[in-house]
């Protein structure tokens, strides 16, 4: 029985593989995953986890509550977004041993900020991108990494247009 059920979920996943697929999240937001990812699930705090291992391209999505950020820091509405962004952006800083660049961007119709970091994870050499996106209900961080190596306008370019692809519900 358990082999049948990894047989079934293997032919799935090579079925989205082959064709890509739009899927919906805790029924919050839809995202596309590309012909050349695959699901995974390796962040406890992501709904949504993509990634291209040969290429070395991955992509995740977390939401919380927009409520409960405002509440636990005590921010105000009109400073929700880069309060998230800041928070966000002094966690990368430690993580990486980096600096967070941070750019005002527009994203799908939302006011959103966009954060870059270089830096090492796990011994690592990693790009970073971030987009922290504010809907009415919700905070998000869109974010998408790969390699220096895979660092080609092209390859982040891909990254960034598989999270365009985000949509809330």
């Amino acid at each position: 029985m358990i082999k049948t059920k990894l047989t079934f979920i293997t032919c799935i996943t090579f079925i989205i593989a082959m064709h890509g697929q739009t899927v919906t999240c805790d029924n919050v937001y839809t995202m596309d995953i590309p012909s050349n990812m695959y699901l995974m699930d390796e962040n406890p705090d992501a709904v949504f986890e993509i990634a291209n291992y040969a290429a070395d391209q991955y992509l995740m999505v977390i939401h919380e509550s927009k409520l409960e950020f405002k509440k636990a820091i005590n921010a105000t509405s009109k400073t929700i977004l880069s309060e998230y962004a800041n928070v966000l952006a002094d966690g990368f800083d430690e993580s990486f041993n980096s600096k967070t660049k941070i750019s005002d961007i527009y994203f799908n119709n939302y006011n959103a900020k966009k954060l870059e970091i270089e830096g090492q994870s796990g011994g690592i050499s990693i790009i970073w991108h971030t987009i922290a996106v504010e809907t009415d209900l919700y905070l998000y961080q869109i974010c998408y990494w790969t390699t220096p190596g895979n660092t080609s306008n092209s390859d982040l370019k891909k990254l960034l247009n598989t999270a365009k692809t985000f949509k809330e519900l």
